[in-house]
């Protein structure tokens, strides 16, 4: 159905077209993609540098917010990561490589149709601007501000732009979302970190909204005057971090969830006389999730498995919920105890051990509120007994799933 809505966008598009002249939508002639005929199916991959490459070529106008016209024969390939599809990238798309992303921004509306995440293409660079907003690297055209008379980076022209872009092979969505970066919050003030991760597409992970279950992501009372609202997160100040949302964007009146958030979305930044803020687009509501791994929403062993075999171990505590599946080995001397949980309260080999696929091993674990065993509690820990365990997720000689010592009970029933 959603490779269905695409083509039907890119078929209005080629009619809407069809009167702007034999240059517009050439015969496709190209293996590189068989739909409808939008773009410049003539471009060649020739002179292809990186995104990372571009925006060092031109970091002086991108750095003091000037703009300069490409004059070399270049061109860029990546893959579109963000789009206009929930209406907060407006007339933008962002496309990512290896090495980083960029805005690309242009004078029409609907470019999710014909320019969907996950979508491969090309870019060419020669006759289009590339500059900075506050430090935000954009490609496109020229702003002029008719009331002042000032310009700067802004949208290339509709028709300009068909000239300059070629689809490449088909869209495929996990293209892009494999191209996640998690957000590292102790770099939230790392000046390079800002510079060369700002247009990627990031998530950052367990954070809480300051206003959260009391204001929308963007109500029109408090919209400034580019008709957008910027949120913060509890313990993080706004001068560093802010969800920024359209008062047009389709979620911008819902409700800003409670509990621990994985926030996904475009990354950018903006320098302003004071601060450089990093700014989070979130591209549609999907992009909000509830965050797994934490108190309110514990890992399942199922899940906790998955991390450990994608390699996905963790360095900080996180909580896991299951059921204890072995008789536990409680010793009053150390004060610590072992034992396996599961899904099911099942999964324990005929030796003794767990089944690695099935159970996790809890590893010199604490009681409730990180007490030690004694004489007087180590008959209330048994098997059968659901549990949610907080700790670190390991592989114990690459082959035991496990959480790490030190590990404690958060709850017992």
């Amino acid at each position: 159905m959603k490779k269905l809505k695409y083509i039907t966008m890119a078929f209005a598009a080629l009619l809407l077209a069809s009167c702007m002249g034999d240059g517009y939508a050439d015969s496709v002639g190209e293996k590189d993609y068989t739909g409808p005929a939008i773009g410049n199916n003539k471009l060649e991959a020739t002179n292809v540098i990186t995104i990372s490459e571009l925006k060092e070529k031109y970091a002086t106008q991108i750095e003091r917010g000037l703009y300069k016209q490409v004059d070399e024969d270049i061109k860029i390939l990546g893959i579109v990561t963000g789009n206009d599809l929930g209406g907060n990238l407006y007339n933008q798309i962002c496309l990512q490589d290896k090495t980083g992303g960029i805005l690309v921004c242009i004078g029409k509306s609907g470019l999710y149709g014909e320019l969907p995440v996950g979508q491969q293409v090309l870019i060419d660079c020669k006759g289009l601007y590339i500059g900075g907003y506050g430090k935000q690297a954009e490609l496109g055209g020229v702003y002029t501000n008719t009331n002042k008379g000032s310009q700067s980076i802004g949208k290339v022209d509709r028709y300009v732009w068909e000239k300059h872009y070629k689809i490449i092979g088909e869209a495929d969505e996990a293209k892009a979302e494999a191209m996640v970066e998690v957000f590292d919050q102790t770099k939230i003030k790392d000046a390079d970190y800002l510079k060369s991760c700002s247009g990627k597409l990031m998530r950052i992970e367990g954070v809480t909204f300051a206003d959260a279950g009391k204001k929308v992501f963007a109500a029109d009372a408090d919209k400034d005057k580019a008709n957008c609202v910027n949120r913060g997160f509890a313990g993080i100040s706004t001068n560093n971090m802010v969800v920024r949302t359209s008062a047009y964007a389709k979620f911008a009146n819902a409700l800003l969830p409670e509990g621990p958030q994985n926030v996904t979305g475009i990354f950018t930044r903006y320098a302003g006389s004071k601060n450089d803020t990093w700014q989070i687009l979130i591209r549609t509501a999907d992009d909000v999730k509830v965050a797994k791994g934490t108190e309110q929403c514990p890992y399942t062993v199922a899940e906790a498995i998955q991390l450990i075999n994608d390699g996905k171990t963790t360095e900080t505590n996180v909580y896991t919920e299951g059921i204890i599946c072995s008789e536990p080995s409680v010793s009053v001397q150390y004060g610590n105890a072992d034992f396996y949980i599961s899904v099911d309260g099942k999964g324990m080999n005929a030796d003794g051990t767990g089944n690695p696929a099935k159970t996790i091993k809890v590893f010199r674990n604490y009681y409730l509120n990180k007490d030690k065993y004694t004489d007087a509690n180590k008959d209330l820990i048994k098997k059968g007994q659901k549990v949610v365990i907080c700790g670190k997720l390991l592989l114990y000689n690459g082959v035991t799933p496990e959480i790490n010592s030190g590990n404690y009970i958060v709850s017992i029933k």
